[in-house]
């Protein structure tokens, strides 16, 4: 029953009297809990209405959602009412200020025994946030024999993600957003992750010890075979090829990769990445890599199933790359092209053409659908350019970039 605080009350009260008893009488009913954003100063109705609701539950399985509490001292109504019972918590999301975060992770062994599901947004200072973790022996998550998937969202910077002892065996989604993450413990966690289908990273720079770490990987690559969805940014790029030519993601369907600061990637780094997903990548976004615009077509021949590509920080194709491309487009399965950075005018000139020209030929203008752009100038955003490609049944979208 997701239910926010201003109404928890009054639906219980506004049924007759016999569906009230049975109500009061369903424990199930009264699991699910949604606190979305109290008001400051409530907190004794709150409290109060807390405590009915927990009582009607009885011993059923809690589902328990705080949010946009930032602005709210919610220390009390944790310490009292739901960490006590967080044991029966199946799915728990919680937006904490760091004194309470760090209590949350101080929790004693088998707190969260019955848990599936945890989502932590946390406003905690970077600083405090990487000595608390790493001076702490993190026993909370000890045991969680259902855990399966993790949401970690707070600041801080090389925060080592093995102190929190999670059960990274049995994860299937693994996301820190904000987090900065050392290269090497990622990729030491990674080894644990047997059943992980998606991750989302933001990773620290690659330095030298760590460099000496990565670099045998190469011959001897980290293959995660159940990965489907990865979501990775660097804060620099330094060494990120290393990196990316350690891993081996044969059943990878959508990956986003992503630089602070751009440097350019070779073709044989594209290829060892990528090969090894070649008949299961479909969404491809690769963001400030400054991927060699003569290299796009490549992607295309690497990846025939790709249906979404997205190319950010792009360096400007030569004239007969941009022919291939464009080649490649029309014959591929792409309903999605975003391409910035560049100026796009040359290829859309040639896709016109071609596609209208396929249009002509087999009757249908062909799988691509789509196309969005970012345009270096807002010349290359007219709509006249692009009333061909639209009377032959396309959609175009095209964004000026400033």
């Amino acid at each position: 029953m997701f239910l926010p605080v201003e109404i928890l009350q009054l639906s219980a009260h506004q049924a007759n009297r016999h569906w009230r008893a049975i109500a009061f009488a369903t424990p199930e009913l009264w699991g699910n809990i949604v606190i979305d954003h109290p008001s400051v100063g409530n907190d004794s109705y709150l409290h109060n209405l807390l405590r009915i609701w927990l009582s009607n539950s009885s011993q059923s399985t809690l589902s328990f959602q705080f949010t946009r509490t930032y602005a709210y001292d919610c220390s009390l109504i944790l310490n009292q009412l739901i960490f006590p019972v967080i044991h029966r918590c199946s799915a728990l999301t919680l937006h904490l200020k760091d004194a309470t975060f760090y209590q949350l992770l101080s929790l004693p062994p088998g707190s969260f025994i019955s848990l599936q599901t945890i989502n932590i947004n946390a406003t905690a200072d970077s600083d405090s946030t990487k000595r608390f973790i790493e001076s702490q022996s993190i026993t909370a998550f000890c045991p969680s024999p259902n855990l399966r998937h993790v949401t970690l969202d707070f600041y801080g910077d090389r925060i080592n993600i093995a102190h929190f002892n999670l059960p990274w065996h049995q994860l299937s989604t693994l996301t820190m957003k904000w987090c900065v993450v050392p290269a090497d413990s990622f990729l030491d966690v990674m080894r644990e992750c047997a059943s992980l289908r998606s991750c989302r990273m933001f990773l620290s720079d690659i330095d030298h010890e760590t460099l000496q770490k990565v670099v045998p990987l190469s011959s001897s690559p980290l293959v995660l075979s159940s990965l489907q969805t990865l979501n990775l940014r660097f804060s620099t790029s330094n060494h990120h090829s290393h990196f990316l030519a350690a891993l081996r993601l044969p059943q990878l369907r959508e990956c986003k990769v992503s630089c602070s600061y751009g440097l350019p990637w070779s073709l044989s780094v594209l290829r060892s990445f990528l090969e090894p997903s070649s008949h299961t990548l479909e969404d491809l976004t690769l963001t400030d890599l400054l991927l060699g615009g003569e290299y796009m077509d490549e992607i295309l021949t690497l990846l025939p199933r790709l249906t979404r590509l997205c190319l950010f920080g792009t360096t400007t194709p030569p004239p007969a790359a941009l022919g291939r491309l464009s080649e490649g487009v029309v014959g591929s399965r792409l309903t999605e092209l975003s391409i910035g950075h560049i100026r796009l005018g040359p290829l859309f000139d040639m896709l016109e053409g071609r596609l209208v020209a396929a249009r002509a030929s087999d009757g249908s203008v062909t799988a691509f659908e789509a196309v969005s752009a970012c345009c270096d100038s807002t010349d290359d955003a007219e709509d006249g350019r692009f009333g061909a490609l639209r009377a032959a049944g396309m959609r175009v979208d095209i964004t000026s970039w400033y």
